[in-house]
């Protein structure tokens, strides 16, 4: 009986999405860029079976949020129809970060997991973290994950809800020329999905995204109306505090000059 395991591929743009693609399947289908832009468009699916192994891998790579290409409507648009491609169910999803877990990496997580899947998405999710050095120390991502579960409540919510934190370190052929820190995360990757991600995770609620993302870019444009009226009161406010802060000085100006009977010199 031959295993397969599918993998979708999600997070912000510029971390590293394709080359962890790569990196697993061992090839270069997967478009790379080294600058903090996207390289993916849309999604992408390839298959691949493992030389000497009884397992199918099916990877699929998405367009990254906060995309600098596209609209974010656009961008939400293109995820969908990515995502869709999951309806037969997926193993695992690798949620993608660079270097600590940002605030805008809670943005995109929570994104995804509110608009595209659901609250038990944690259970199907192991966080990887690409640029780690130290990988292959184990005290080295102890104490990693101990400082990003103290940045704040949120990131050690998300921590807690996946199924893991995983290291690796891809570096370019340029960086490493005998590739041996891809190899090793290569193998690390494979064992771990082999081993780890046997239960098919079907999510329940597809049919509905095109509505939640409808829904989404309707409460935040009528969000941000509402953020301009704050603003407007907000400076509104200001201007009035200043006016009234005004209006107390000529008073307190007044009131000197009558309590010395003419021109208080000295004062403006």
């Amino acid at each position: 009986m031959t295993n397969e395991r599918t993998i979708l591929l999600v997070g912000r743009t510029g971390n590293g999405r394709s080359t962890i693609a790569n990196v697993i399947s061992n090839t270069n289908k997967f478009k790379e860029s080294e600058y903090a832009v996207s390289e993916s468009e849309g999604g992408q699916i390839e298959h691949f079976r493992v030389k000497g192994e009884n397992m199918i891998y099916h990877i699929i790579d998405t367009i990254g949020i906060s995309n600098n290409r596209f609209t974010e409507e656009e961008t939400l648009r293109r995820l969908a129809n990515a995502i869709k491609g999951v309806q037969n169910g997926l193993n695992q999803i690798f949620f993608v970060i660079s270097g600590k877990f940002t605030k805008e990496d809670v943005e995109a997580f929570t994104l995804f997991r509110t608009i595209f899947f659901g609250e038990d998405i944690g259970k199907y999710t192991t966080i990887i973290q690409t640029k780690f050095p130290g990988f292959r120390d184990p005290e080295k991502r102890r104490k990693n994950k101990e400082v990003m579960r103290n940045q704040n409540e949120n990131v050690a919510t998300i921590l807690s809800s996946c199924r893991r934190l995983v290291h690796v370190n891809n570096l370019t052929e340029q960086e490493d020329s005998r590739q041996r820190a891809r190899n090793d995360c290569r193998a690390f990757l494979r064992n771990y999905l082999s081993s780890n991600c046997q239960n098919v995770y079907m999510p329940s609620n597809l049919g509905e995204i095109d509505k939640r993302i409808e829904n989404y870019l309707a409460e935040k444009e009528h969000g941000s109306g509402q953020q301009v009226q704050i603003d407007q009161l907000i400076k509104e406010n200001q201007y009035l505090r200043e006016q009234l802060n005004n209006d107390n000085a000529q008073q307190k100006f007044r009131n000197l000059q009558n309590f010395f009977g003419g021109p208080t010199y000295g004062f403006p």
